[in-house]
């Protein structure tokens, strides 16, 4: 590229010199046909004559393709290729689906082997905090199994002592009644002696 645009200013250089010195030589010969008693001198100095040119547009190679060595899709991260081997020479006519050049997968290799360490520590991370749930659950389960139990056993001492309390107040009541019977056999005793001391032979 730089080579055609070098190549492109030395011509229009070259061009612009020849108009120029055309133009001076039709101005001479004008100048000494006209009046050819009339000289005219000048001092010679060096200096350079130098021409922009300005214009809009694209510079393309004749015959240029890009190598995509199989990448396809979208790529995120994409590393450039490195060439590990040319299988032609410039100017050499090629056929159709004929290698050219090859990659050097060294790298890709590297990073597929990264990329497969990092997965594999993935799996191995999802497996243990999947094992953390499994824990987390049955430890769920065991406190609400032992938390039913408890309720389960508060239940069951108190209708236990509630059985109690009835069983404690009829006990009273059989306590009560032996009471009375101890009282009215004691009485019937007294009253037995009494009748006995009051019949007379």
């Amino acid at each position: 590229m730089k080579t055609n645009l070098k190549a492109i200013k030395y011509t229009i250089l070259v061009l612009a010199l020849c108009g120029t010195l055309s133009f001076l030589a039709s101005c001479v010969g004008k100048a000494s046909a006209n009046t050819a008693s009339t000289a005219q001198t000048a001092t010679a100095q060096l200096g350079s004559i130098s021409i922009n040119v300005t214009g809009t547009g694209n510079l393309t190679l004749k015959n240029k393709q890009s190598l995509s060595f199989g990448q396809t899709g979208l790529v995120s991260n994409v590393e450039t290729a490195k060439v590990s081997e040319v299988d032609v020479v410039e100017g050499q006519v090629v056929e159709k689906g004929q290698t050219l050049v090859k990659a050097d997968t060294s790298d890709w290799q590297d990073r597929i082997t990264s990329l497969q360490h990092q997965l594999d520590a993935a799996k191995a991370n999802l497996v243990q905090a999947q094992a953390s749930v499994n824990t987390a659950q049955y430890n769920q389960a065991t406190t609400q199994y032992n938390t039913a139990t408890a309720k389960q056993n508060l239940a069951t001492a108190q209708y236990n002592l509630s059985v109690q309390q009835d069983v404690k107040t009829a006990q009273d009541k059989i306590d009560n009644a032996n009471i009375q019977l101890q009282q009215a056999k004691v009485l019937l005793q007294n009253a037995e002696v009494t009748q006995t001391g009051n019949i007379s032979y």
